[in-house]
């Protein structure tokens, strides 16, 4: 998948629970933040560059971004400002 712009594919490093539709983060993880690896990177903006390359591990807030399913696999959809640290 090839990301646009600033947006960053993160795949999620924390367990996640799909009943039906609904996606239901495991319990002891619901207050604290997302972690994840980059697994692809936009290109950016000219005047904001995105240091961040592709297998860095990130933690970034649960509410930012779009949860995405592809072949079974759970990604997150964010901007690159929306990165809160890298780990």
């Amino acid at each position: 998948m090839k990301m646009t712009e600033d947006r960053v594919l993160v795949k999620l490093d924390d367990s996640i629970t799909k009943i039906g539709s609904i996606i239901v983060p495991e319990a002891k993880e619901r207050n604290k933040a997302l972690k994840g690896t980059i697994i692809s990177i936009g290109k950016g903006y000219k005047d904001n560059p995105i240091l961040a390359k592709v297998g860095d591990h990130i933690a970034f807030s649960k509410y930012v971004g779009k949860l995405i399913e592809v072949e079974g696999e759970m990604y997150k959809m964010i901007r690159y400002p929306e990165i809160d640290a890298f780990i």
